[in-house]
């Protein structure tokens, strides 16, 4: 998954509540993000699992556990909790994106930039999303396409050496070489500076 940007939502509603009896949803989706973070990945999916049993209609249970499904290389477990999560939120940008990543690697490249596209129309200064929806472009040998994306991604991040890299790619295989160099120019004085 090098070069993309996946995103987690943790919702922080007091650490104590992690260390009392798990009770409520809530509950488990924050001893979940616990052991999500601290690599517990089994641990987190039952918390996860266990938050929708309790509540079924809470996006970011199937969020965060189709994070969890992701990370533990599981994509069409994955795919499958963030269209939930879709179903029950349908302006879940978050979602969008990272059901794009798991389509992207499973050669969806067509589900990819529908997912990157309705992310960045839900939220349009997410680079995130505007970074990814360029590298699945990318994919598909849209390299117009994927150097506009990267651009916006730019605009909205404009020290992250790593989109410049993503666009000098796509600028060389539209024979840009000026605009190629100058984007890996501005690269390394960032990574430098960095």
């Amino acid at each position: 998954m090098r070069g993309c940007y996946f995103s987690m939502t943790v919702l922080l509603l007091g650490f104590s509540s992690v260390l009392a009896a798990q009770t409520t949803s809530v509950d488990f989706i924050n001893r979940g993000n616990a052991r999500y973070e601290i690599g517990d990945l089994n641990g987190a999916l039952a918390d996860f699992t266990k938050s929708i049993e309790i509540e079924p209609a809470y996006a970011p249970a199937y969020f965060n556990r189709g994070n969890t499904r992701f990370r533990k290389n599981d994509l069409d477990g994955a795919v499958a909790d963030y269209t939930w999560a879709i179903d029950i939120d349908p302006k879940f940008a978050d979602a969008y994106n990272n059901r794009g990543l798991a389509q992207k690697l499973r050669s969806n490249l067509d589900g990819a930039i529908a997912d990157f596209t309705r992310a960045v129309r839900l939220a349009p200064n997410n680079s995130r999303a505007y970074r990814n929806r360029g590298l699945a472009r990318q994919d598909k040998n849209d390299f117009r396409g994927a150097a506009a994306d990267f651009t916006r991604a730019i605009g909205l991040d404009p020290v992250n050496a790593d989109i410049y890299l993503d666009r000098a790619n796509a600028y060389r295989k539209l024979q840009k070489t000026a605009l190629a160099t100058a984007d890996e120019t501005k690269a390394a004085g960032l990574k430098r500076a960095g």
